[in-house]
């Protein structure tokens, strides 16, 4: 699988010339590094989750490709220079793009309101037993030879602690940007960043996974920084959670994280991932190990996704063992281990491989995107169902799934304007529901001004009739805003 690793990131290479990205394997250097268990504090059980799927995800070489020597974890630091000591030594190395991940406690000075970043040791009423953020980007800025510096934090500013929480008041995004790079937080001031009890993330960095997992509909090829930001922005917001935060100079908003899941070149209907996973096996044919992808696809060890795309490359290479690759897809799309998404990739897969198996396939997708399923698949993975019916020749049920999921009251309104984008986007010929529903969705009083703000822009995007009413009610929003802004001003 190291061979299949490194030609996939070659390759992505080669597609991203013209962008500002994480280009070079050699070159990047990445350090993830959080905290779940505390002396002093809460504990924060998810974030020892994020690390290990952040490590996956960004390691996929059908997502990210960074080589996984070019990734450095520290978990659970146990002092301040071990930290610091990671991130300095992958600078000495950087030429690429330097990105510094930390997930866990964010406190304040008691006697200057700095911010530094809690370590398993950290006592708050001692603050240099914790990593002060202006030693971190003195660190971050000592890599040179690195043309991109990223920092993301997943910890909150806000002084008020609470269950499954990361507390401490300080507007990272206002005082910590690093000269030629792109921060991205996970909240403002006074807002905490949060850790919901019983879920495998901690909300930022979970909203941050799913869209990295599994793209975005309409988006480009690369998912910029910038782009990554306003959908994690858009779709915490329609949840109810912490809005978060970015600073970028020069440019660092160009900066291309991931390949984009959902990315489709007109005139094409398969996944590009899809697409480079077929190009790859191509130019390994004469070295394709089936014993060792027979492994994977079995092993319990390894990322569903994976095992469903070694299942894939097996039946592509090897035929004559389908009936093995058949038979491990539908065993995934039935285990409740997995996520909905990843079960729905397999029955996609399953309907590649074997297009006998089209009319169960379409049955099933059709009882997840409906919701009769009784598995309870999340909204996101019956939006995949949606769009891999279309993909199937299934338009009529992709639409009427697309339109149960535009009813489903349990699910915020905001999330459900966003699906009706991903409408308009796969099944075209429903644009005019998908438009009625989200002028439906101005009338919603909860609604800000801002977020009326979003839907009509997304209206604008979807159909260009409604441009000159919803660029009026637009200007007329922001004059409102600044109307209101004006009279605050002392």
């Amino acid at each position: 699988m190291r061979k299949f690793r490194r030609l996939s990131h070659l390759w992505r290479e080669n597609l991203t010339r013209a962008m500002v990205d994480l280009s070079s394997a050699s070159g990047d250097r990445f350090i993830i590094s959080g905290c779940h268990q505390y002396e002093n504090l809460e504990d924060l059980p998810s974030v020892k989750n994020n690390l290990t799927k952040l490590v996956e995800v960004l390691s996929d070489p059908a997502i990210g490709g960074l080589e996984f020597e070019a990734c450095t974890v520290v978990s659970q630091p146990s002092s301040p220079g071990v930290l610091l000591d990671a991130i300095y030594d992958a600078a000495v190395e950087c030429t690429g793009t330097l990105l510094f991940y930390f997930a866990g406690h964010g406190l304040t000075s008691f006697q200057n309101g700095d911010l530094s970043l809690a370590i398993p040791a950290t006592s708050p009423e001692r603050p240099y037993t914790s990593v002060r953020f202006d030693d971190v980007r003195a660190a971050v800025l000592s890599a040179r030879k690195a043309p991109r510096k990223v920092v993301i934090l997943d910890c909150c500013f806000s002084g008020k602690a609470m269950v499954g929480s990361m507390a401490g008041p300080v507007d990272l995004a206002a005082h910590s940007e690093i000269a030629g790079t792109y921060i991205l937080t996970a909240a403002a001031e006074t807002k905490t960043a949060l850790a919901p009890p019983g879920e495998d993330y901690t909300a930022f960095t979970g909203e941050l996974l799913r869209l990295l997992s599994e793209g975005i509909p309409g988006a480009p090829e690369y998912l910029s920084l910038d782009l990554i930001y306003a959908n994690l922005r858009d779709s915490l917001t329609a949840q109810s959670r912490p809005r978060p935060q970015q600073r970028n100079r020069n440019e660092g908003a160009r900066i291309a994280l991931a390949r984009n899941m959902r990315f489709s070149r007109p005139g094409h209907t398969g996944d590009l991932d899809q697409r480079v996973l077929d190009h790859i096996h191509a130019a390994v044919e004469s070295e394709f190990d089936a014993e060792e992808v027979r492994r994977d696809m079995r092993s319990i060890h390894l990322p569903y996704r994976e095992r469903v795309y070694s299942a894939q490359r097996l039946a592509i290479h090897r035929p004559q063992l389908k009936g093995d690759c058949v038979s491990i897809l539908e065993d995934i799309f039935n285990t409740t281990d997995a996520s909905g998404s990843d079960r729905v990739t397999a029955l996609q897969v399953l309907a590649k491989i074997e297009p006998t198996r089209l009319p169960w396939v379409c049955d099933r997708l059709i009882e997840v995107a409906m919701g009769s399923d009784s598995r309870n698949f999340t909204h996101l993975a019956r939006e995949n169902a949606c769009e891999v019916l279309q993909k199937l020749g299934a338009q009529d049920a992709a639409v009427a799934g697309y339109r149960v999921l535009l009813a489903d009251s349990n699910v915020g309104l905001g999330r459900r304007v966003l699906t009706a984008q991903d409408m308009v986007y796969y099944t075209p010929q429903a644009t005019g529901d998908a438009i009625e529903f989200m002028w439906q969705s101005l009338e919603d009083a909860q609604l800000s001004d801002g977020e009326r703000i979003n839907v009509l822009r997304k209206i604008c995007a979807a159909s260009p009739e409604q441009i000159p009413v919803a660029s009026e009610m637009i200007e007329n929003l922001l004059k409102k805003i600044k109307d209101a802004a004006t009279k605050k001003a002392p």
